[in-house]
């Protein structure tokens, strides 16, 4: 990904082609990160997380709330009128994104591969879903609405109910994708076998841990238990945590201290130090102390050295950091020319500098 078109043109046929193969690989990958990333956000901020502000008016928030609560209903029957915004994607994503699980996460992934035969279908019967995944409201939601005929389920309420579990078993991992780097199996690239028994002295002894794992975890057990009774001994006595009728923890919003005017005195000396500069100026000075405008070297590897290449870089740095691309940087200084900004940013801002 870092090598410039005159670069791979030297290459031979052999070396063009393995490049080629691994750009496609690596691309894949990409491809699939982005699409996870697209879903991870359309679930968890567009469809989960509006359809619970649009029904829940409370400015404190629960935490944990138990799967089986009723108070999740009210924003899933308001997530099922939803149903079009993931209708153009399911059928795209199971049969495009090659998905494995673990032991536990294995049902949200099988039901998610069904979805595409049963949406669009006037009767679906709960043999031809996975009621195991049906936790909570989502069992009313989804075998006892009001409007449903005898023996038939809601499938577009079954759909949001997998793809809520298959959210939560994908971000935990249970769920993963194959060809992933950011959402694949966090165990694959762990070592095994004899690679591990020779690396485990090394590991364990840089962090500091016991050759058996039942010491290690009967002290976390230990801490942990001696911690929770701790905080559960002060509970009474504090104001600010509250449990409802339901078994709900509640935290009281915590207000902010006031700032001292000593802070408020600092702050304002500090910004009227601060002079206002270009940010290339600023760059420039930096590299005099640092001297990191020598960090960036010709693609070909060669010790010579432009007239005014700092100058150059910290140019192209400005166009690209503050996406403004060249125009507002050229000017009619050789260092600062179109031809000169275009060459160096080609053969000396490349990812391995």
């Amino acid at each position: 990904m870092d090598g410039k078109a005159s670069l791979l043109r030297r290459h031979g046929d052999s070396r063009r082609l393995a490049t080629l193969l691994a750009t496609a690989v690596y691309l894949t990958t990409r491809a699939v990160d982005d699409a996870l990333d697209l879903l991870e956000v359309l679930i968890a901020t567009k469809l989960l997380a509006k359809a619970e502000r649009e029904t829940v008016k409370e400015k404190i928030k629960t935490l944990t709330p138990p799967l089986d609560s009723d108070a999740d209903e009210a924003w899933r029957s308001m997530l099922v009128t939803r149903f079009g915004t993931v209708r153009p994607f399911l059928k795209l994503l199971v049969k495009v994104v090659d998905f494995g699980a673990a032991p536990e996460g294995l049902p949200a992934p099988t039901a998610l591969k069904s979805l595409p035969e049963l949406m669009g279908r006037k009767k679906v019967g709960p043999a031809e879903i996975d009621t195991g995944l049906l936790v909570g409201s989502w069992r009313r939601l989804v075998l006892a609405a009001p409007h449903l005929e005898p023996g038939t389920v809601d499938w577009k309420a079954y759909v949001f109910c997998v793809l809520e579990q298959f959210h939560r078993m994908l971000r935990r991992r249970e769920v993963f994708a194959k060809n992933s780097s950011k959402w694949g199996d966090p165990r694959a690239k762990l070592l095994a076998g004899q690679a591990w028994e020779q690396a485990k002295p090394t590991v364990l002894a840089s962090l500091g841990l016991p050759a058996a794992a039942d010491e290690h975890l009967a002290a976390r057990a230990a801490l942990l238990d001696g911690t929770y009774r701790e905080v559960a001994g002060r509970l009474p006595d504090n104001a600010q945590i509250v449990f409802d009728d339901d078994g709900r923890l509640h935290f009281a919003a915590l207000q902010p201290e006031p700032e001292p005017a000593s802070l408020l005195d600092l702050r304002a000396a500090v910004n009227a130090m601060l002079p206002r500069v270009d940010l290339s100026e600023v760059l420039l000075e930096v590299f005099s102390w640092t001297g990191a405008d020598t960090a960036f070297t010709w693609v070909t590897g060669g010790e010579a050295r432009l007239k005014d290449l700092h100058v150059t870089i910290a140019a192209l740095l400005v166009a690209h950091g503050c996406n403004v691309g060249y125009t507002p940087v050229i000017s009619g200084v050789d260092a600062l020319k179109y031809g000169r900004l275009s060459h160096v940013d080609q053969t000396y801002l490349r990812l391995a500098t």
